[in-house]
């Protein structure tokens, strides 16, 4: 299920070591669990393109808050 488009100014990507989901949380507080097909998709109809590396970031890191308003990546800590 690909979650809604009108998620506001950000967006919380979170993967948990060695899994091969990713957690898109929403500033309202809701999430979704996607595989990374369904996020790169997610990531094209928020407008953000291929070359922006979200998922990739994502993958190797963890965690990201991406601001959708400026087009940026924000690396996350796990503990944050």
């Amino acid at each position: 299920m690909i979650p809604p488009l009108n998620v506001g100014e950000w967006i919380v990507l979170y993967r948990i070591p060695e899994d091969d989901q990713v957690f898109v949380i929403l500033a309202n507080g809701d999430s979704y669990a996607l595989d990374v097909e369904e996020l790169r998709t997610y990531l094209k109809l928020l407008g953000l393109s291929e070359e922006f590396g979200g998922v990739e970031y994502v993958w190797n890191f963890y965690g990201a808050k991406i601001d959708l308003i400026e087009e940026r990546l924000e690396p996350l800590s796990v503990e944050q």
